[in-house]
């Protein structure tokens, strides 16, 4: 290899400092991405080369897409355009974001085609985020039945009833089909259904050493025509549930459940990326929001060490983020109203059997407020 190859070898891979600071910072939007969904929308208004960001919905419409995965944004300019687009988007991506590595941005050329771990997608195959009408968000509920979520009957336009696959057997569906794409089936509040019941036979195929054809079983309905044809859980399908332990109007997780999956705590966490996100997006006083943490966490402590409730009482971070903007100076007042009008009723409810707890509790949270 000559020289000069070698040479613009190096050239290329000064790009992955940036690809990977671009990463780092992109971490920030995990879980609010409204804010990256308007600013990649505010690129494709000045540059030609994102002009096709159009979501598809479950009744046939299409419209600004409003969801991405925050690592595909790096595809918004790791495509295949000209060296002066790629440079223009994401040297506004960089600014957005606030990624302080310089732009290798002397020779064009050096624009990178491919290299490891990076590839440049194929424009005529690039999305941003799965469509809209391929997102399905599952919600447990006591009535939720194995004919919701797996195969079931189901009224059809003629006034008779059909066999119908459920979420859940769509998922599996899709998953066999592309075996090489990770599907995931996010259920909230699992324990609030009868998972048992719910998934009926394919309970035990959740089961990480039960993933393969040899372990399919026949469900209880047919196929819609009429074949019976066993089913099995591919490995590219993850099942992520959530629940709210606090809840006392529900017993303890089925056994059967419990030893199926892995489980992760989480706690209320008032860190850098909550500060950041209130100040900047929501309006709060930044003079006020450490102790706004301050009282919070004070009133998280009180509820964790309270022999009648515990850690899994505490309150979360959606008390203390507004939902809309905030007018300047208007901090105070907001979170006042917070505390008469939701955190009062709900400490009422978990000190109900001790009401001068309760009185305590929400007179600390405004004391010289």
């Amino acid at each position: 290899m000559d020289s000069a190859h070698v040479g613009g070898q190096d050239q290329r891979f000064r790009w992955t400092r940036l690809y990977q600071a671009i990463a780092d910072k992109l971490l920030n939007y995990r879980n609010d991405r409204s804010p990256l969904i308007r600013n990649i929308h505010g690129i494709a208004e000045r540059v030609g080369s994102l002009s096709v960001l159009q979501d598809r919905f479950a009744d046939g419409s299409t419209g600004p897409l409003d969801d991405i995965c925050p690592f595909t944004t790096m595809a918004t300019f790791n495509r295949g355009v000209t060296a002066a687009n790629k440079l223009a988007v994401v040297k506004e991506l960089a600014e957005f974001l606030g990624v302080d590595i310089p732009i290798p941005d002397a020779d064009p050329s050096i624009a990178p085609d491919a290299f490891p771990g990076i590839p440049v997608v194929i424009n005529q195959k690039t999305w941003f985020f799965g469509y809209s009408k391929d997102r399905n968000a599952g919600d447990f509920h006591p009535n939720l039945s194995y004919e919701d979520f797996v195969r079931g009957w189901r009224p059809v336009g003629d006034g008779k009833l059909a066999l119908a696959d459920g979420v859940f057997m769509e998922a599996i569906r899709a998953a066999s089909a592309n075996p090489s794409a990770k599907y995931v089936v996010v259920i909230e509040e699992i324990n609030r259904g009868n998972p048992a019941q719910i998934f009926g036979e394919l309970l035990t195929l959740l089961e990480a050493d039960k993933r393969s054809p040899r372990d399919a079983v026949e469900l209880c309905y047919p196929d819609p025509d009429g074949t019976r044809r066993p089913v099995h859980v591919p490995k590219n399908v993850y099942v992520i549930g959530t629940m709210n332990i606090a809840d006392r109007s529900l017993a303890l997780v089925d056994l059967a459940l419990r030893r199926r999956f892995a489980f992760v705590t989480l706690e209320p966490s008032l860190g850098a990326a909550w500060s950041n996100w209130v100040v900047r997006e929501c309006g709060i006083d930044p003079e006020l929001v450490d102790e706004l943490r301050r009282r919070i966490g004070t009133l998280n402590d009180r509820i964790a060490t309270d022999d009648q409730l515990g850690s899994q009482f505490q309150v979360g971070h959606s008390y203390v983020t507004p939902t809309y903007r905030l007018e300047s100076g208007a901090t105070r007042d907001w979170f006042r109203q917070v505390v008469e009008t939701e955190l009062q009723p709900l400490l009422e409810e978990y000190w109900f059997d001790s009401p001068t707890d309760a009185r305590e509790a929400v007179q600390q949270l405004l004391e010289g407020w």
